[in-house]
């Protein structure tokens, strides 16, 4: 039985990128959408809890709904 699809499911965080691709076209990309978006310092997950804690706050969510051939 094929895969009829679904939904998904993303978080990034740091140097983290995710990128949804349909055929050879860029349907989204979290969380930049362009290579002048990168910093030198981004949030990242320590080992300090507290430096953690603060750093959470650049967690980028997102979500979608993906089916074979297409793109949403």
């Amino acid at each position: 039985m094929p895969d009829e699809g679904g939904t998904w499911d993303g978080m990034a965080l740091g140097d983290s990128c995710i990128f949804q691709i349909s055929g050879d076209r860029l349907v989204g990309a979290v969380p930049i959408s362009s290579s002048a978006d990168f910093g030198t310092h981004p949030p990242l997950f320590y080992t300090d809890q507290a430096l953690t804690e603060r750093a959470i706050g650049g967690l980028v969510t997102t979500h979608g709904v993906w089916a074979p051939g297409t793109a949403s």
